[in-house]
């Protein structure tokens, strides 16, 4: 037994089927287009978190050297021979603190222009690219190539530090890694210059 459907009521049926498949295809493609601009986002924010962090990693100093200076067998001040890691973008010095430790002291050090003291550390070129022009001195931007030497010294130019007194030094950029340093004051300080690192 077959029923046939009247043209009319087979047309109604066919209205809502495609008005039904309309709607699927406007709710998908809201959908897709939602999910499009989620996905630009994420990635456009993990662009920024890459580079930033790629920054960061790469952002910083590096010792090379440090020398002692020592009189009546005490270490006086130290000179401490920093450069960019590789990679780094330039630094600007006055950006940079310099925590310093040792027996029971704390010295919490900033870029001092004049001269060291128990607040502050001189920071001059030892070495310098050519066109180091006038960001050095206005600025005190430390770029690729350059060499800086810190000074660090107390108020009265002595630090009063011992024989095998561990030093603890940190550097610590305003954007970047920080780098923490530690050296042992040798057991026999000879008046005048001599090398630590």
């Amino acid at each position: 037994m077959r029923k046939l459907l009247s043209a009319d009521r087979r047309a109604d049926a066919g209205v809502g089927m495609t008005v039904l498949f309309i709607t699927v295809i406007l709710t998908a493609t809201g959908a897709a287009s939602v999910v499009i601009d989620q996905t630009s986002e994420v990635q456009s924010q993990a662009n920024t978190t890459a580079m930033d962090a790629l920054v960061d990693v790469s952002k910083g100093l590096w010792v090379l050297q440090i020398l002692g200076h020592a009189s009546n067998g005490e270490m006086d001040s130290v000179e401490v021979y920093v450069k960019l890691q590789p990679g780094s973008p330039d630094v600007a010095m006055g950006d940079v603190m310099l925590l310093l430790f040792y027996d029971d002291v704390r010295l919490d050090l900033m870029l001092n222009d004049t001269q060291a003291s128990s607040s502050g550390y001189r920071c001059e070129l030892a070495l310098a690219r050519s066109d180091v022009g006038q960001d050095w001195e206005d600025f005190h931007v430390l770029g690729y190539m350059d060499v800086a030497r810190i000074t660090i010294t107390d108020d009265d130019g002595h630090l009063g530090l011992e024989a095998r007194e561990e030093v603890t030094m940190m550097f610590l950029p305003a954007s970047g890694l920080g780098l923490e340093y530690g050296f042992t004051v040798p057991l026999i300080c000879q008046d005048g210059w001599f090398t630590i690192r």
